[in-house]
């Protein structure tokens, strides 16, 4: 899919993934890809990605050992055709295990992609205006879940509660730039020895991606605004940014939680750094409200990714009026 503008993105049928999305020609992408991967065919190639959550309970079989199951990553995605050559649809069916209890659950996932405009370029505002003219790709990606079962066989127990997992790999050495309400403070899921240094200002925490340590953060829905970022530099005064907007339903379960705190609910926003382990990159995260059937058998979650490339005081406006960030109160910016 490309844009007027000369930038694209290019969506991979295995796995579903988005793993290109470029701002212009010579830009580099958004996303983090591992080319090797892309060649040898192994799961972890980066780009853009959906799973289904709760982790523990779906990635974790009975023996504890924990397993990516190959029927949701790569699964079986197969493009369908679509409305217009703007669109690109994907679908596949795959059988889901919940270990815990040891159920089955059949699912159908369908992803549509298509590019959209700058949001600057919608508001008429000579503010705006040079904004609206910096190299720049929008993508918009809807994800539809669809419970596959005969409700007159189900037991008398709803089906556990499920939902779908938005994972965004981008480059290392940037700043995560998370604008919250409430309280500041994420709850630690994993880490392996230091954990990142994070600073809050009014309304926004950020922390790196950078350094030899690993950890992932997590954001309750109470926290999340619907919205993140991470600004990097790309060289001496070319910066980036990008931007996920999607939507945060308080009064949802969301059932993911960390591997020690089964009884934790409200996991929205996680944000995991592999310090340089598994290929070097950074994952932005969000999941959606869960469905176990009785209310509703199908989920629909749409989400926007805004990636934008220019000087760093031009991507500091830009951090200002879509996140709220001062970029020069920012660790590591």
């Amino acid at each position: 899919m490309r844009n007027a503008n000369g930038g694209y993105a290019v969506i991979w049928e295995r796995g579903s993934r988005l793993i290109g999305l470029v701002p212009g020609k010579g830009a580099e992408s958004a996303v983090w890809v591992d080319f090797r991967a892309l060649e040898e065919g192994t799961w972890n190639v980066g780009g853009d990605r959906t799973w289904i959550s709760p982790e523990f309970a779906l990635f974790a079989d009975a023996s504890g050992r924990y397993d990516i199951p190959a029927q949701l990553d790569p699964g079986s995605y197969r493009f369908l055709p679509a409305e217009t050559a703007e669109v690109v649809r994907t679908e596949q069916m795959c059988e889901l295990t919940h270990w815990p209890d040891r159920r089955s659950i059949p699912i159908r996932l369908t992803k549509e992609y298509r590019l959209i405009a700058n949001p600057f370029d919608r508001v008429r505002s000579d503010e705006y205006r040079k904004l609206a003219q910096l190299p720049f790709i929008g993508c918009q990606i809807e994800t539809r879940l669809q419970l596959l079962y005969d409700p007159e066989q189900m037991s008398d127990r709803p089906l556990p509660a499920i939902n779908l997992w938005s994972i965004l790999q981008v480059h290392p050495g940037g700043t995560v730039l998370v604008p919250v309400h409430g309280n500041a403070e994420p709850l630690v899921m994993h880490r392996e020895r230091r954990l990142p240094v994070i600073e809050s200002q009014p309304a926004v925490t950020s922390f790196p991606f950078r350094g030899d340590d690993g950890f992932k953060l997590s954001f309750h829905s109470l926290q999340s605004t619907g919205r993140f970022g991470y600004f990097r530099r790309l060289g001496p005064d070319a910066f980036s940014l990008i931007v996920r907007q999607f939507r945060v339903h308080p009064s949802a379960l969301y059932p993911d939680h960390p591997e020690d705190r089964p009884d934790y609910t409200g996991s929205c926003m996680q944000f995991f750094y592999d310090g340089g382990k598994m290929g070097g990159y950074g994952e932005l995260e969000y999941h959606a409200p869960s469905i176990d059937g009785r209310d509703a058998t199908v989920q629909s979650d749409t989400s926007q990714l805004y990636y934008f490339v220019g000087t760093r005081d031009q991507i500091a406006d830009i951090a200002h009026h879509l996140l709220g960030t001062d970029l020069s109160g920012v660790c590591g910016a």
